[in-house]
This record gives structure tokens, sequence and C-alpha cells, in this order.
């Protein structure tokens, strides 16, 4: 199985960490593309239903065939402030096979009308270039989307409307043209520390970043910090506070994200006296 499309939705938003959300999100991790319709709950904002509010996913809202919105079709932003949906698609009057009519046909508006022509669309790239994984399909369906709505990402459009030829020509293009988060330094302000000092850690980071994140592990617990590019010149501060912390050995990671799901991720052991 390679892709998903799931029309499906909860009752209410969430911040993308229900149990559904998660699940959604573990078959992104797993190497399945997850096309999820948005909800039609719209036209208020913050309406995208759960698992539209997972990360990983491609959430997909409703438009017609003349590129306006479908009415009903959820905005965003998430709970936690991510702009969804991702993208949109033509999910009204959408002629599909329907059982109990005279033909056996009918049509039907709403963003679950929309999704699975996306999750058509991401077959399509992955028959094109078979060893993309689901990060590098969202990448390349959202970067080509043509942009309707507000310039740039937005609520109600998200990167635009799919247009699956421009996503083609994209996949085509070398690897080095793209602009994949990279993680080329990580230095801590010590190697050790005792319980109680503080730990400053600094990481350079280039490409196409949305997040970067410090995500610290141990034997019996683990957290993560966000980190900040206060200068503008690539290289991202974060503080781990250990004066909570026991003992032990840990792993510091520092892990860039990109606007469409790919990450790369850079560790150093560390040791806590």
């Amino acid at each position: 199985m390679d892709v998903i499309s799931f029309s499906v939705g909860g009752e209410g938003p969430s911040d993308g960490s229900t149990l559904l959300d998660s699940a959604c999100d573990r078959m992104v991790d797993e190497g399945i593309v997850m096309c999820v319709a948005a909800g039609n709950s719209g036209p208020a904002t913050r309406s995208i239903v759960t698992p539209g509010t997972a990360v990983k996913v491609i959430t997909v809202g409703a438009m017609d065939a003349a590129g306006d919105i479908f009415q009903k079709s959820s905005r965003g932003p998430t709970p936690d402030n991510r702009v969804k949906p991702d993208l949109v698609a033509v999910g009204v009057d959408v002629a599909s096979a329907r059982s109990g009519t005279l033909h056996g046909e009918g049509t039907m508006s709403g963003t679950s009308m929309a999704a699975p022509q996306v999750a058509g669309a991401a077959a399509v790239v992955l028959e094109k270039q078979p060893d993309l994984d689901p990060a590098s399909v969202k990448r390349a369906l959202l970067s080509s989307a043509d942009d309707i709505g507000l310039s740039g990402p937005d609520n109600t459009y998200g990167y635009g409307a799919i247009n699956l030829s421009s996503a083609l020509s994209l996949v085509e293009e070398p690897e080095e043209d793209r602009a994949d988060p990279e993680v080329f330094s990580l230095d801590l302000s010590s190697s050790t520390a005792t319980a109680g000092d503080p730990v400053t850690i600094e990481a350079g980071v280039a490409g196409d970043v949305s997040s970067v994140e410090v995500h610290v592990v141990g034997e019996d617990r683990e957290i993560r910090v966000p980190m900040r590019d206060f200068d503008g010149n690539g290289v991202y501060t974060g503080r781990w506070e250990t004066r909570f912390w026991d003992p032990g050995n840990y792993s510091i990671a520092v892990e860039a994200t990109d606007p469409f799901g790919g990450t790369e991720t850079s560790a150093v052991p560390f040791v806590l006296t």
C-alpha cells in the first residue's frame, strides 16, 4: 500500500495530538502517503477536523471548477497555529458511482470528494518516481500547486490548487536542485554538565526549514525544546534546563523539519553528572 485516501473526520479540530492524528502520522512514517479530507465545517476559521489536523498528512480542502472555495470547506489554522489545509482540489458536483440511484451514479460536494483526487495525483507521482518518500511526494504536490487566494500558503486554499502536470515536472528535477533541510553542525556549550547547569545547543541548519527543535532523550525521560534563529544567519539556538533531571547518559538530537514533513536529524551523546 503506497497511498491512502481518507475521507473521514472527527467532530472538531485538534492540535494534531489525538489518537487518530497520531495514527495517520505514523502511517506516513511507515512510508504511506496519507491524503485526508479537511472537513465540511467552514467557512469558520479553525474548523479543520481531525485527522486533517495531523502534521504529516496532506490535508485537502474543496473548491469548485472555477477555483472558488467550497463554502463549507474547513479552514485553518489548527489550534497550534499551523497552516491547513495543505491544498485544494475540485470537490463540488463531483460525479461518481452511487448505489440506490437509477443509473448507479450521482454527484456530491465536499472535501471528501476532493481528497481522492489528490490521492490519485500522489499515485501518479509515485508511478513517475517510485523511490520518493511521503514527504517528497507532499513537497512535490504543494510546491507545484497553483497559488490562488492570498499570496503564499493561507488557511483557506493552503498552498493552492493541485496541478499534477507541474508536480510531475518538478519530480523530474535533479535531487541537488531541491532544498531539503540539512543540519550541518551541532555544538553544545559542554559535552558534560552537572545536574542544574543549563546546556546551550547551537545548530547550523540549511535548506527549506519550517521548524528546528532539540530532542533530549534519556533512559527514563525525554523532552523537545524549540530552537530559534535569532540573527537570521541559519544558526539555531536552544537551551536545556537540567535542574530537574537525573544524572545519566543522554542523546541530544537536533531535528530540522521542512514545510512538507521532511526531516533531517543530527545527534551527539551527552553525560549529566
